[in-house]
């Protein structure tokens, strides 16, 4: 089911939260946002970038944040939806990275599901993924790579 207005202010802010340290290169304040005490699953763009454990994820956000300068993100599309205490959201982001050379601009896709704690909502899974170099729009796979 859609989120409440309500629901959905309080738990999508977790994504607000999340670009906020990004921008910040806090990585203490993402990880704030994250359920310490549950099992986890982060999913970067990296092909090591996915895991379980709480203090990889928090070396890996610590990584991110030493191999980039600024970082740039607009949220162009917010969707958030809820039952009880779990809530996931998913939204399409303009992303900007300063990194060596230039510019990585992409069109981020970024998912959080979330669950109530003690009247907070804490993450306890994100993923960020960007669209694969050479994707034709209109085809789900590319072409043959074997």
């Amino acid at each position: 089911m859609l989120a409440s207005d309500l629901i959905q202010a309080s738990a999508s802010h977790l994504i607000y939260d999340i670009i906020e340290a990004y921008h910040n290169k806090d990585a203490d304040a993402f990880m704030r946002v994250m359920a310490r005490n549950l099992p986890i699953l982060s999913i970067g763009t990296n092909q090591d970038e996915y895991t379980t454990d709480i203090e990889a994820l928090e070396a890996l956000l610590h990584r991110d944040m030493e191999q980039s300068g600024a970082v740039r993100c607009k949220v162009r599309e917010l969707t958030c939806a809820e039952h009880g205490d779990a809530a996931w959201m998913g939204a399409i982001i303009d992303t900007e990275v300063d990194v060596p050379g230039g510019i990585w601009k992409v069109e981020g896709r970024f998912t959080v599901t979330a669950i109530r704690m003690d009247g907070a909502w804490k993450a306890v899974q994100t993923h960020f993924s960007v669209p694969q170099a050479g994707a034709v729009e209109g085809f789900s796979f590319g072409p043959a790579n074997s």
